[in-house]
């Protein structure tokens, strides 16, 4: 695939119309999910201040060191709280893909965030995709999360059973079973709330340093360097919302060895514009500071590259 669209945090805060409001940045996310209530609410206080003034990554690498059996429940919550968010009319996302059409299938999509709006965009225009690295289709679009997903779920077979498991979040909890690619919110709340899940969340990386996953990190892993390939081998990448998190190699190594054209479209530029410089000085193409006002520009870029 020539084209690469790459998502973050920032073009689902800021996509337009969605219910019951687009979901909150990094820096807001942790008081959302304490306002939803438990587990974020019952933590202890230290570490509350902790996502509060240092950030949600430092939050969670906090928690991280208490155990699986703190993170696990954290982790469910949040991917139930990602998964409710839901697109209306006039939302970019359902504009971008409206505009793209039949070329959608030509497209590699990806993002890095846990919600579903880029789903529940090409599936309101009735476009087939798969989040499967390995199992492309002429008549699928594809979709990879190298971060997985709220509506990845672990496949865990019913006779096996991992209550009250504590452990390190290091590793994974579970491998090898399987991941179920859900499509609907209450798929999300039942998964998470049967006892049979009871110890594992859903297969989406922690929100810290080092972006490990506790349940089929083998299946991030293989999105994660399938998404890799593709970028080194496109023309055109573009980054729509996506901060500049070098440590997160996995996606900035790929781009940095990539000879594509390279346009981002955010109000801040002046991360990549210095991750840029400091690595071989790629340039930078300015696609605007938003989402919604650079759909024409992106979409023309895509008919020309492809």
């Amino acid at each position: 695939m020539n084209v690469v669209l790459l998502f973050g945090a920032g073009a689902s805060a800021f996509s337009g119309a969605c219910h019951p409001s687009c979901p909150p940045l990094g820096d807001g996310l942790f008081d959302a999910l304490y306002n939803e209530g438990l587990p974020a609410s019952s933590l202890d206080k230290k570490h509350i201040d902790v996502f509060r003034k240092d950030g949600f990554e430092a939050g969670m690498d906090s928690v991280a060191e208490l155990g699986s059996q703190f993170v696990v429940p954290l982790q469910k919550q949040l991917a139930i709280f990602l998964s409710k968010f839901e697109i209306r009319a006039e939302n970019h996302y359902l504009n971008l893909v409206k505009h793209l059409g039949d070329q959608c299938k030509q497209i590699c999509f990806s993002t890095l965030n846990y919600d579903v709006l880029l789903e529940q965009a090409l599936s309101q225009h009735g476009i087939l995709f798969n989040c499967n690295p390995y199992k492309n289709s002429e008549t699928n679009a594809q979709v990879l999360k190298p971060h997985g997903s709220s509506n990845f779920l672990p496949r865990l077979p019913k006779h096996i059973h991992l209550n009250n498991i504590e452990t390190g979040v290091r590793g994974s909890i579970i491998e090898g079973f399987g991941t179920d690619v859900v499509t609907s919110h209450n798929e999300i709340v039942k998964w998470c709330e049967d006892a049979h899940h009871n110890a594992i969340p859903p297969a989406m990386s922690l929100y810290a340093k080092g972006k490990n996953c506790l349940a089929n990190s083998k299946d991030i892993e293989q999105i994660q360097d399938h998404w890799g390939e593709i970028v080194m081998k496109a023309k055109l990448v573009v980054l729509i919302g996506v901060r500049c998190t070098v440590e997160d190699t996995h996606i900035w190594e790929p781009i940095k060895k990539s000879k594509c054209r390279l346009a981002v479209v955010d109000p801040n530029k002046s991360e990549i514009r210095e991750w840029a410089a400091n690595n071989g000085g790629q340039y930078i193409f300015n696609y605007g500071d938003c989402f919604g006002s650079s759909i024409s520009k992106i979409c023309n870029s895509i008919s020309a590259t492809l």
